[in-house]
């Protein structure tokens, strides 16, 4: 949180509690899709404390570019579809997260190798 400010209490956000100690979480991985090595960061997904949800991973051996790489939780799903620019295999991707959960290379992604570092959106 910036400025090392803490929260001691339970934050909700539109209804869902929000624990300000949670960490980042693995989702089930969906068509072949596993991580690419212990030298990267691991699939996951976390909800910060002001309500966005950060993606990070290097991703790889998918079944085909656009198959969903994992869906998100219900309470973490965006109001609207989103386009993130992403790199796969050293050449720009396009991220998909889908307002049904859905997290996707839409095109010009590879099997080879994806990034979901840096991806976030605000649930508001």
């Amino acid at each position: 949180v910036a400025g090392g400010a803490t929260f001691n209490k339970d934050v909700y956000i539109n209804g869902s509690l929000l624990s300000a100690s949670s960490g980042w979480i693995a989702p089930t991985m969906l068509n072949n899709w596993v991580n690419y090595s212990s030298d990267f960061n691991p699939c996951s997904y976390f909800l910060d404390p002001m309500g966005f949800v950060h993606l990070r991973g290097l991703v790889k051996n998918g079944s085909s570019v656009g198959a969903v790489i994992f869906s998100l939780p219900i309470n973490l799903r965006p109001k609207y579809n989103n386009i993130f620019t992403a790199t796969a295999n050293d050449a720009f991707a396009e991220i998909r997260v889908n307002s049904n959960g859905d997290v996707y290379a839409a095109a010009l992604g590879s099997t080879v190798w994806t990034s979901l570092d840096g991806i976030h959106y605000s649930l508001n």
